[in-house]
């Protein structure tokens, strides 16, 4: 809407607004109403257009909860029983939309601004009518002590809530914005869905795969009528070669393109980052992909993720230690190579060995700069049983080869991100054993799951090689897809979040069923510990081990 048809349109409410409560004829006081309810514009939601105030307000409204941190307590029935206004919060009754809604026989009333302020009142469901709400302080008694406009006592299944005076303006300014704005990503037709791919120079082929996938997916969705008619778009934000410019872009990014949600945004070497800018605007996602979550990522917000990160995986192999290989006596040892990544894999197998009784292991840094005779006379010393071996590549190969001829003959532990690179070439120590993790295996895929993977990776062909990424990547989708389908035509960031919750079991057919909830947000929590024949590799055995 050009701004200056904007500016002359709010002046005209302005002026009518001051006569409309003396027009008599109700007819016309509702033609001007509802003439000013489609012209005006729908506002964005979800951090984009609304005022501190009013994003505090929204807050209360979907959470019962202060953004100040104080306490809101919702008083019900006879007024002898306070319980927290998390329990009950406005948009439980009320809807997304103020609109209301009918939940155990009952029926809420609509408390958008609009149906509030009324010239004419409002004749209730129960028949009583009401005068308009003039004055911000009516509203707040009815939320607070239960009376209407008119005073008269609301239905008793509304709670009074006990909050601050800054809470309750914060309340109020939201609710004159309820209503008429848009939820962010959301319109009539299409959902907006949003991609994180690797930086353009360091990109390779991964980001390509990436973004054909979720391409080919969301376009036979589209041609199969979407979601409830919505059709997905896509929209994608390129990490920027410098890391210290993902924050503030992807904000950018966010305020410019809105996005309902991403699906498999790439994490890899930014995972802080992207996952801080998604929680503050409580943006979700599903299935980040990244070698290790950031923080406490699994246990809450808004990003669910499919399968475990290596510490995950490092943690099944120290368990599958304990549990499984507990009659293999010895010491046991965690090699890794340098950096944080692998440091941090090293202390979670570390810590699970230790929570599970274990001794603790000793640990040995792989460093370029060590002499492979030091190392092995380290490792003569303590004649270990077990190695978790956890280096990638030639830093790894070296460790191997140097080995080989020192007469020990251990069990390697690693996680199967490292067969290629370091298993398939280089030597094996002879009377060795080798158990390598996997997220997900070829069984975990359904026949179903199998024709889809063909059209979005082999074009068809037989070659059904689908790396880990691959699979994580269309089960993201479907995931995300589910989570729109139970989240129905009245769309919002909050309540999918609270849909991809109650996923339990849910079969993609690209990995195993996958299990959310309000305190879970890791979709596979666990993996397979395979044996390998050293000389033939082969899989000798197969075991799944669930992470606590």
């Amino acid at each position: 809407m050009p701004f200056n048809l904007l500016i002359g349109l709010a002046i005209t409410a302005q002026v009518l607004g001051r006569q409309i409560g003396r027009l008599r004829n109700p007819l016309f006081q509702c033609v001007v109403l509802a003439f000013f309810a489609t012209v005006v514009p729908a506002r964005p939601t979800d951090g984009a257009g609304l005022s501190v105030q009013e994003e505090h307000g929204r807050q209360i409204y979907r959470s019962g909860t202060s953004p100040a941190g104080s306490q809101i307590k919702a008083v019900l029935g006879n007024g002898q029983t306070t319980m927290p206004a998390t329990l009950f919060p406005c948009v439980r009754c009320h809807g997304e939309n103020g609109r209301g809604r009918s939940e155990g026989g009952v029926t809420a009333s609509e408390i958008t601004w609009h149906a509030l302020t009324k010239p004419y009142g409002l004749i209730r469901s129960d028949r009583r009518s009401r005068p308009p709400y003039v004055q911000d302080s009516l509203v707040v008694r009815a939320f607070s002590m239960g009376l209407d406009s008119g005073g008269k006592t609301l239905n008793s299944t509304m709670p009074r809530f006990r909050m601050s005076i800054a809470d309750a303006k914060n309340l109020v300014a939201y609710l004159k914005v309820l209503g008429r704005t848009a939820e962010a990503g959301v319109t009539p037709e299409t959902v907006s869905v949003g991609l994180i791919l690797p930086p353009s120079d360091a990109r390779g082929s991964s980001g390509d795969r990436i973004g054909k996938i979720l391409d080919r997916y969301f376009t036979a969705l589209n041609k199969k009528g979407g979601v409830y008619g919505r059709q997905v778009k896509l929209s994608t934000f390129v990490l920027p070669s410098a890391a210290n410019e993902t924050g503030p872009l992807l904000r950018a990014f966010l305020n410019q393109k809105q996005p309902l949600a991403f699906v498999a945004p790439y994490f890899v070497g930014r995972g802080q980052t992207i996952a801080g800018v998604l929680q503050e605007q409580n943006v979700p996602a599903s299935g980040p992909l990244s070698l290790r979550f950031p923080g406490s990522a699994v246990s809450g917000g808004p990003l669910f993720y499919i399968l475990p990160d290596l510490a995950g995986q490092g943690r099944v192999l120290a368990s599958f230690r304990t549990q499984k290989l507990s009659g293999e006596y010895g010491e046991t040892v965690v090699v890794h190579a340098a950096g944080e990544l692998w440091r941090g894999l090293a202390d979670a197998v570390t810590e699970e060995l230790r929570q599970e009784g274990a001794e603790a292991p000793h640990q040995i840094l792989l460093s370029a700069d060590k002499v492979p005779e030091t190392l092995l006379s380290q490792l003569t010393t303590i004649n270990p049983r077990v190695i978790f071996l956890l280096a990638p590549g030639e830093t790894g190969r070296r460790f191997l080869r140097a080995l080989s001829g020192s007469g020990l003959s251990p069990i390697f532990l690693s996680p199967g991100l490292l067969a290629r690179s370091l298993y398939s070439r280089a030597p094996l120590p002879t009377g060795s054993r080798l158990f390598l993790s996997w997220p997900v295996v070829p069984a975990d895929q359904s026949p179903e799951g199998l024709s889809i993977l063909d059209a979005l990776i082999s074009g068809g062909s037989e070659n059904r090689q689908y790396s880990d990424d691959q699979l994580s990547v269309a089960a993201s989708a479907s995931v995300l897809v589910e989570g729109l389908r139970l989240s129905g035509r009245e769309l919002s960031r909050r309540k999918l979040i609270a849909s991809l919750e109650k996923l339990y079991k849910f079969p993609t057919g690209f990995v195993r069923p996958l299990t959310f909830g309000p305190n879970r947000r890791l979709g596979s929590a666990g993996a397979y510990v395979l044996e390998f024949d050293i000389k033939s590799g082969k899989a000798l055995s197969r075991r799944w081990m669930e992470l606590d």
